[in-house]
């Protein structure tokens, strides 16, 4: 699933790009895939203005609970590569 840039928030702090939305957002759609083949690393698809990147899962943030509050996903190497807009960005996927 290729994700839409407008399904996104997006705020710019300190020279960062972070693009936000909620899971719930997506109506129980699996919006993630397996990166490589040989490993378990999830990611993402998003259409930016201008090209598809994909970001991959850099950390899950939990509460004392134990329960997820939100990924963060950053570009993927290929992307980070070959998409130099795509740097100094990152998607929060917050699970609501």
């Amino acid at each position: 699933m290729v994700i839409p840039y407008s399904a996104f928030s997006v705020t710019k702090e300190d020279g960062k790009i972070t693009f936000a939305a909620e899971l719930s957002e997506f109506n129980g759609k699996e919006i993630f895939h397996r990166v490589y083949d040989d490993a378990c690393d999830q990611g993402i698809y998003f259409m930016g203005k201008n090209s598809l990147v994909e970001y991959v899962v850099c950390n899950e943030q939990h509460d004392n609970d134990g329960d997820l509050q939100y990924y963060r996903l950053v570009p993927s190497p290929k992307s980070y590569k070959t998409i130099p807009g795509c740097r100094n960005t990152e998607v929060i996927l917050f699970n609501d």
